[in-house]
């Protein structure tokens, strides 16, 4: 029996997942980049089987994602099997010219489960699926983030965010005076979504009152806004 394991990548370091690891864990296509190696690394005591699987990524108008088969990049290889201690090479690139919005996908690199053997019984096949995110940039790249009123309600930072440009923002973390806030429960807002976050105080910040400086850190310059809290903002 194989189950598998998710993974999608939200930071920018490369990522051990399961019996290997993953460089880079984001593809970003453009004119001058119309192609990118990522590399896959075997650091089990097994030999590790690899498959490859390209999908369509999408958010609806909650900023939920969707993902579907999609076969407008080229990549390969879309098997292979990588010696324990050795490195492989997923190379992916773009096919066409680019578009007037981004397009973005997950390139997934799914772990196989050992080839069955006859005394393996009953026994659970634990693998690991990591998807790398692939963005092919629009002809005129233009991003572009809006934060409508942040305020703090019942010890909870409300955040009102939409992405107006033609490409992919990823948040990173809130800072409200010196408190981080990086629970954000989703990284990336595409082109034209919206999204509303209800993001808990940390125990520290419900310590502060008065007018509060809050900065917004993403992929794009930091944003800057002064709120007002309740002397109390903790409380429910």
């Amino acid at each position: 029996m194989r189950q598998l394991l998710p993974l999608l990548a939200i930071v920018a370091a490369p990522v051990f997942a399961g019996q290997f690891s993953v460089s880079p864990i984001r593809v970003d296509l453009n004119n001058a980049q119309k192609s990118e190696a990522i590399t896959v690394a075997n650091t089990g005591d097994t030999p590790l089987r690899i498959s490859v699987e390209l999908k369509r990524w999408t958010q609806d108008a909650t900023g939920a994602d969707h993902y579907q088969a999609g076969n407008e990049l080229v990549y390969f290889p879309r098997q292979m099997e990588v010696p324990v201690g050795e490195k492989r090479i997923v190379r992916v690139g773009r096919k066409g010219a680019p578009k007037a919005s981004e397009a973005a996908y997950r390139l997934y690199i799914n772990e196989q489960p050992p080839e069955a053997s006859s005394n393996a019984g009953g026994q659970v096949s634990m693998v690991v699926s990591f998807g790398v995110p692939v963005f092919v940039a629009p002809k005129t790249p233009d991003a572009q983030l809006q934060m409508h009123t942040p305020r703090v309600e019942k010890g909870n930072l409300i955040l009102d965010l939409k992405n107006s440009g033609n490409s992919t923002v990823r948040l990173s973390r809130a800072v409200l005076g010196d408190e981080v806030i990086d629970n954000f429960p989703r990284w990336y807002l595409h082109p034209g979504i919206k999204q509303h976050y209800q993001l808990p105080l940390p125990q520290a910040a419900c310590k502060l009152s008065g007018e509060v400086q809050l900065t917004l850190e993403s992929t794009l310059k930091p944003q800057t806004t002064t709120i007002t809290l309740p002397k109390n903002p903790c409380a429910q």
